[in-house]
């Protein structure tokens, strides 16, 4: 039976636009690329505000910072295996390992000059050992990657779900607390990429509903953890399992909401924001020189990482195309 779709652009309310397909309203666009965007900018923005309000010992905004983490693993996943199904192996190493890598070591080195520990030879390990260090996100982003890659080189992808769930038990069982409460984030990004066709089609009462489920359930679990029975069973997985069922499930709630108001929440100076992996590295080196015990502190650190970041950003992309366009001239010749 032919299927009649049309598309609904909402420009004068505060609702997003729709397609409407068989006289249901389909919400097709939640994951595209404009959105996504927005979605690392207000990820970012809510890891910082966790930073900013742990230098003043405010454990009131602990939780942003793991929701905005599994907002960026899931969005990594899902991006990545857009990307893979377009381009396969060609977009991979530059659209992403040397995406996140190349400004990662950069960095790292800028910081080494400036701390004036060029020359100790045992700093440049904390480079590449940095799993449990700030930059722990990094060290895991990186392993999914890894993980992404062989599950799609192995038998030509035909069990790339399994072994990414393995490698998700993997990250939970035996990595670090914060990693193991990421451990699924990844996943569920691709999954979402290899059932694209399918979740476009769920109808915006099933999109709320979802929601609020997802939005229940971080709560609940949020409420769980506070507890004196789970406090007690912290060095456990029972704790780390309460802990992915904040921090994956709450994301994915702020992103739909984002996307529900997004008429109303989207800017470019959010989209800005989303030069994130810049963002993340910059301000985590400076919040503890310029956050002390001022609010207006803390705002100035936004502003100071988000133009920092943003310059750098602009850098590192023209570096990382260089090096591409360097590489294809040599296999040219």
């Amino acid at each position: 039976m032919l299927r009649l779709c049309s598309y609904v652009d909402n420009k004068k309310t505060s609702l997003p636009s729709y397609f409407i397909c068989d006289n249901l309203i389909l919400c097709k666009d939640v994951l595209s690329l404009s959105n996504t965007s927005v979605y690392r900018g207000y990820a970012i923005l809510i890891i910082m505000l966790c930073h900013i309000a742990g230098c003043w010992n405010f454990v009131g905004f602990t939780p942003f910072g793991g929701i905005g983490v599994a907002m960026f693993l899931f969005l990594s996943g899902y991006g990545l295996n857009e990307s893979w199904k377009k381009n396969g192996l060609k977009s991979f190493w530059k659209k992403k390992v040397l995406r996140v890598i190349f400004p990662y070591v950069l960095f790292r080195m800028i910081w080494l000059m400036i701390d004036g520990s060029i020359l100790d030879g045992s700093a440049y390990f904390s480079i590449v050992n940095c799993s449990h260090s700030s930059f722990w996100y990094i060290d895991y982003l990186v392993r999914c990657y890894i993980a992404f890659y062989i599950s799609n080189k192995l038998l030509n992808g035909k069990y790339k779900l399994l072994l990414l769930l393995l490698f998700a038990i993997y990250s939970f069982s035996c990595l670090s607390s914060l990693c193991a409460e990421q451990a699924f984030s990844f996943l569920v990004g691709v999954i979402v990429s290899e059932r694209k066709r399918v979740i476009d089609c769920v109808p915006f009462r099933k999109v709320c509903f979802y929601n609020s489920f997802l939005l229940l359930l971080g709560i609940g679990c949020l409420a769980l953890k506070q507890l004196s029975f789970m406090r007690d069973l912290s060095n456990t997985h029972w704790f780390l399992l309460c802990e992915l069922g904040i921090k994956l499930p709450l994301g994915m709630s702020f992103m739909t909401l984002l996307y529900l108001m997004k008429n109303m929440v989207n800017s470019q100076v959010i989209v800005m924001f989303g030069t994130s992996l810049e963002l993340y590295l910059i301000h985590i080196w400076l919040v503890k020189y310029i956050v002390k015990d001022s609010v207006f502190q803390g705002l100035a650190l936004i502003i100071v990482s988000a133009l920092l970041a943003y310059s750098f950003n602009k850098m590192c992309n023209y570096c990382t195309n260089l090096l591409v366009a360097d590489k294809r001239n040599d296999n040219a010749n």
